[in-house]
């Protein structure tokens, strides 16, 4: 197993995983808590679209750490947590759904901020409550869709009494099913998204600069 691979070639790295992970699982668990708490309270949420994805994005974060538990488990201290039927076909489904959501939200957000300040007339169509939580729902529904393939992915197998991905969609190696979905979600997620963050980003600042710079000369 990789935990025994693990103590056999890197007893520290093993020991140091242990160690630190539960401190920001804790850390991490609390601190989402705290700022959808915050989020969600109805002062800070009236008339904010930007605390429907913040509030979203704390209880995303906060589910991802809780599911990564039980991948910490498994491959850290050996205990098979996912060598259930049904456990093992849906875990990566709300696992991954929850890794995806992440980037969507700050996309969403970002795309907001960008409408805010490069659109400030379009301001009070676009940037309200309830145009956020459909947003935020439509990207809720797009993350589990990308993910529910996963289902078939995934399956236990009594004889090594284990969750594997079925051997069936993988037996071309890198070109097969399994692998040409991940990478393609995964840099669609990972890569694509994060530029085009970046993209609004630089967008606004330069706006921003712009402003700044207009009401310096007025000045």
């Amino acid at each position: 197993s990789w935990t025994d691979f693990l103590l056999l070639n890197a007893p520290l790295a093993l020991h140091v995983d242990r160690s630190i992970t539960p401190i920001w699982y804790a850390v991490g668990i609390a601190g989402n808590l705290i700022s959808a708490r915050i989020w969600m309270t109805r002062r800070i949420r009236q008339n904010n679209s930007s605390a429907v994805y913040l509030a979203t994005l704390s209880i995303t974060d906060m589910l991802l750490l809780v599911l990564h538990i039980l991948q910490e488990l498994r491959y850290a201290w050996g205990i098979k947590t996912l060598a259930f039927p049904f456990v093992c076909e849906t875990y990566f489904v709300f696992y991954l759904s929850a890794q995806y959501l992440s980037p969507f939200l700050v996309l969403g957000f970002t795309v907001e901020r960008y409408i805010a300040v490069c659109h400030p007339f379009k301001k009070e169509e676009f940037c309200t409550t309830s145009r956020a939580t459909r947003v935020v729902v439509g990207l809720v529904l797009i993350s589990i869709s990308l993910c529910f393939i996963q289902a078939y992915f995934w399956r236990y197998d009594s004889a090594v009494g284990d969750c594997i991905v079925r051997s069936t969609t993988h037996d071309d190696q890198d070109g097969s099913l399994w692998s040409i979905w991940t990478w393609s979600t995964e840099m669609l997620v990972f890569m694509a998204i994060p530029l085009v963050i970046l993209l609004f980003n630089i967008m606004v600042i330069r706006e921003v600069r712009k402003m700044s710079n207009f009401e310096s000369a007025m000045t």
